[in-house]
């Protein structure tokens, strides 16, 4: 886990699940985003290209994708529209 990161999508702070004990584990790198709310300390809007363009620092990790089917296949074509190499993104079903 040493050097990943979470980007854990929610619509509204209420929605995130095992927080305290995500935040324990990951510390800084559990990055919680809201879809639906703004609240300090929470960033605020959806995963979109933009979003991966400013937080996917390194174009040489794996990348895990979960969420409804079409959120994962959209992000992932942005990734490999973004150059990342395809066996480095996971899809968890």
């Amino acid at each position: 886990i040493n050097g990943s990161r979470l980007f854990f999508s929610n619509k509204t702070e209420k929605d995130i699940f095992l927080h305290d004990e995500l935040s324990q584990i990951l510390g800084k790198n559990f990055i919680n985003i809201l879809t639906r709310e703004k609240k300090e300390g929470y960033l605020h809007g959806r995963i979109d290209r933009d979003f991966l363009r400013k937080h996917i620092v390194d174009g040489k990790k794996p990348i895990y994708i979960c969420g409804p089917d079409e959120f994962m296949e959209q992000i992932r074509d942005m990734l490999i529209e973004e150059g990342i190499d395809k066996d480095l993104i996971n899809i968890s079903l």
